[in-house]
């Protein structure tokens, strides 16, 4: 991922590292933890609806699940993540 011409990786705590210390794999990560990470990278929160996180960055828009401490699934928090420009 590139920002403002650097590339940049994800960094998730608790992921194993390879020897370059970014992590090779995703972790389990909540709603509130996914729109945290949103919010370091520019997205802000535009509305919520229900149990769902609307955030906005320019002209795009991204819905986020929030169900307590429930992790988000693995397909839904990489597209998610893709939808975002972090990965």
């Amino acid at each position: 991922m590139t920002f403002g011409g650097r590339t940049l990786a994800l960094q998730i705590p608790s992921a194993p590292l390879d020897n370059t210390g970014y992590s090779l794999y995703i972790t389990a990560m909540t709603g509130k933890d996914l729109i945290k990470l949103l919010k370091k990278h520019g997205w802000e929160l535009d509305r919520v609806s229900g149990s769902h996180h609307v955030l906005i960055k320019g002209n795009k828009t991204l819905t986020v699940p929030v169900h307590g401490k429930k992790d988000l699934k693995k397909g839904t928090l990489e597209a998610l993540l893709k939808q975002g420009g972090l990965k």
